[in-house]
């Protein structure tokens, strides 16, 4: 997670904008998506493939960075033998791509 650190300060109006960049940037870094990891170089195949996520927590969810093909990707959570760790995805054709799991 995130930590904003403030600096010690006399100045009102100084302790005031870290207070207000504090507020800010604890809102943005307790988002579940914030807190994710890239993968990339990701093979993936039509039959399924399963992602190693890395998080060291059940993953919330998932986005296509990059496709180095023309190829759609998909979930198959029925199929995914290790969801805590994991993500099963399936594509509409055999592909390269990069993951942000969060």
């Amino acid at each position: 997670m995130l930590i904003f650190r403030k600096i010690n300060s006399g100045d009102v109006d100084l302790n005031r904008v870290q207070d207000n960049c504090d507020l800010v940037f604890g809102d943005i870094a307790g988002r579940k998506i914030v807190d994710g990891a890239l993968l990339t170089g990701i093979n993936i195949v039509t039959t399924g493939t399963n992602v190693s996520t890395k998080l060291g927590k059940k993953p919330s969810g998932w986005i296509v960075t990059r496709k180095y093909a023309n190829v759609d990707v998909w979930e198959d959570t029925e199929n995914n033998i290790l969801p805590d760790t994991t993500v099963f995805l399936k594509s509409t054709s055999n592909a390269t791509i990069d993951l942000w799991v969060f």
